[in-house]
């Protein structure tokens, strides 16, 4: 019998529940992450692709071949982590993989083949491996005004090494803000230069909101949770 109180993505979620806890994974990446329904397709996406890319560093440094099992296996991953990510879309929740590792994929996506094995090229640059910080987000997708109630839709429009950029609809003024969000985890010196380029873009916005017909408003928030 169908439940009538579940819809698409509950489904969707029990799917991916079901496929992922099937997968162990080690509590090195199971500690980087609390979402109630993703945690454990998290940490084993994650510590997949730490693995692949591990691997790929060390022949990079040697032979330049990445064997035809690790290949066919690598290439597999990357489409079964856009595939989900798609489907999760889809169903309305916006996943954010850190850009690191979106570059990554990128910049191995046009070598890797599916027979002989992979020729890594000569001139290919390290990959940066990480270990201590999630590189999947599952952004808060809404925020609070002031004064209106209740929270209002975000919009995720871009990311960057230790921010995420949103934007939404003021329902009084029906003018697009921004807000732009500090990533968990970031080193303090990417705090910082969060903090300074948010003081720098308040006196900009300051100075174009005395002028005649101008509204603007910065929205920095320290921290986005998963």
């Amino acid at each position: 019998m169908v439940n009538d109180a579940m819809g698409p993505l509950d489904f969707l979620l029990e799917d991916l529940k079901v496929k992922y806890a099937a997968q162990e994974a080690e509590r090195a990446f199971l500690r980087l992450y609390d979402d109630q329904d993703l945690s454990q397709m998290f940490a084993v996406l994650h510590e997949r692709l730490n693995r692949h890319f591990e691997s790929i560093n060390d022949r990079a440094r040697s032979t330049h071949h990445y064997w035809a099992e690790s290949s066919r296996d690598f290439i597999a991953l990357i489409h079964e982590l856009n595939q989900d990510l798609q489907g999760l879309r889809r169903a309305g929740i916006r996943i954010a993989l850190d850009d690191r590792y979106t570059q990554a994929i990128k910049r191995c996506d046009p070598w890797l083949s599916s027979s002989c094995g992979s020729t890594i090229p000569d001139d290919f640059e390290q990959i940066m491996v990480v270990k201590y910080e999630p590189v999947f987000i599952r952004p808060r997708m809404t925020t609070s005004l002031k004064k209106r109630q209740p929270a209002v839709s975000l919009k995720m429009e871009g990311q960057g090494s230790y921010a995420i950029v949103y934007s939404y609809v003021d329902p009084d003024y029906g003018i697009r803000f921004a807000i732009k969000r500090a990533k968990r985890g970031i080193e303090e010196r990417d705090l910082l230069r969060f903090k300074r380029e948010f003081e720098v873009m308040k006196a900009a916005c300051g100075w174009r909101a005395r002028a005649p017909g101008r509204r603007c408003r910065c929205r920095p928030e320290q921290q986005d949770q998963p």
